[in-house]
């Protein structure tokens, strides 16, 4: 069964678009009790090949994206986090998470809390990310195609449509 495509775009880090900083929100490292709050964010937003995949049921579709976040806090899967929160509240309003591939970053999970949409926080994490952690290194990124917003938005920050990729899934 078709699933989806995922789209990816790369760009050079050292290559900055300026966007208005917004004043409402801080970017930072993550910390630990992050998680609390990242756990709880998941369910609405989930992106991936496996949500898209209704034929799997919704409880192991959230469990899936949960499971890959948490790795990350485990220390068993990538190499950092970067969260956008809302300023006087602490409000986690989006998260990236970063791997570092051989000479490259790639952007394994980038989520914006649907209620922060269309508000620029996802502009302003890629681009705080990769000041912060990519250092000159390409920054490779993998949208799928049901996200247009999203691709659209990394266009817009000088990214190119490296490939594109087909998910299939095969149920028995």
């Amino acid at each position: 069964k078709f699933i989806s495509s995922i789209v990816f775009l790369k760009n050079n880090s050292l290559k900055f678009t300026k966007l208005p900083p917004l004043k409402s929100v801080n970017l930072r490292l993550h910390k630990n009790k992050d998680w609390l709050q990242i756990e709880k964010m998941i369910p609405k937003i989930g992106t991936s090949r496996i949500f898209y995949d209704e034929s799997i049921k919704k409880k192991l579709r959230e469990n899936y994206l949960k499971t890959w976040i948490y790795n990350f806090f485990r220390g068993n899967r990538a190499d950092e986090l970067s969260v956008c929160v809302k300023k006087g509240s602490n409000e986690i309003l989006g998260f990236i998470l970063l791997r570092y591939e051989k000479k490259v970053c790639v952007f394994e999970q980038l989520f914006v809390s649907p209620n922060a949409r269309g508000m620029g926080v996802g502009g302003q994490m890629i681009l705080w990310t990769n000041k912060k952690f990519c250092k000159g290194l390409p920054v490779i990124s993998g949208v799928h195609s049901k996200n247009p917003r999203v691709i659209d938005l990394y266009k817009s920050l000088g990214y190119k449509v490296i490939n594109e990729l087909f998910y299939y899934h095969l149920h028995v």
